[in-house]
């Protein structure tokens, strides 16, 4: 008998949705998805918050962050 126990994400985590409205004004750094190279996971660039048209999710330090590419 494995030791391993399997769980829905849903049941282990609460999810956090606060959210950035982008501003011209601001000049945050931000990561996406784009910013991540495929396969390792190494970060490739950055973006700046300036050039976002739509609303984003804000993490903070020891947040677990959830991907995913449609």
């Amino acid at each position: 008998m494995s030791e391993w126990k399997e769980y829905k994400l849903g049941d282990i985590t609460l999810p956090i949705k606060d959210i950035y409205i982008p501003d011209s004004k601001d000049n945050h750094i931000y990561i996406g998805l784009e910013h991540i190279e495929q396969e390792t996971l190494r970060l490739n660039s950055l973006g700046v918050s300036s050039d976002i048209k739509s609303n984003k999710f804000i993490f903070k330090a020891n947040d677990v962050l959830f991907g995913k590419l449609m």
